[in-house]
C-alpha cells in the first residue's frame, strides 16, 4: 500500500484553502480522524492530485448532514469554478 500524506499532495485552485479551513473548524476532537480518513482515501485511490472538486465530494459523500450544512458554505466561499 502506498503511503501518502497529506504534505504530499498537490492542491489545485483553492482546494487546499478548503481543506484547511473545514479541518480547523472542527471540533478538536474530530481533527486527526478527518485527516486520517482523508489520507487512507487518497492512499485508496492513489491520488495526489486534490482538486475543489474532490473537497465537495467527500463533504456530500461523507459528511454528516449537519456538518455538511456547516462546511458546503467554506466550498462555496472558496471555489473557482463550477
Amino acid at each position: 500500500m502506498n503511503n501518502i500524506k497529506i504534505e504530499d499532495l498537490t492542491w489545485e485552485g483553492n482546494s487546499k484553502k478548503m481543506y484547511d479551513e473545514i479541518v480547523n473548524s472542527l471540533p478538536l476532537m474530530f481533527k486527526a480522524a478527518v485527516k486520517k480518513k482523508f489520507e487512507v482515501w487518497v492512499n485508496q485511490k492513489n491520488e495526489t492530485h486534490i482538486t475543489e472538486w474532490n473537497i465537495k465530494h467527500t463533504i456530500e459523500k461523507y459528511a454528516p448532514k449537519q456538518y455538511q450544512d456547516k462546511l458546503m458554505p467554506v466550498y462555496e466561499k472558496y471555489k473557482t469554478v463550477d
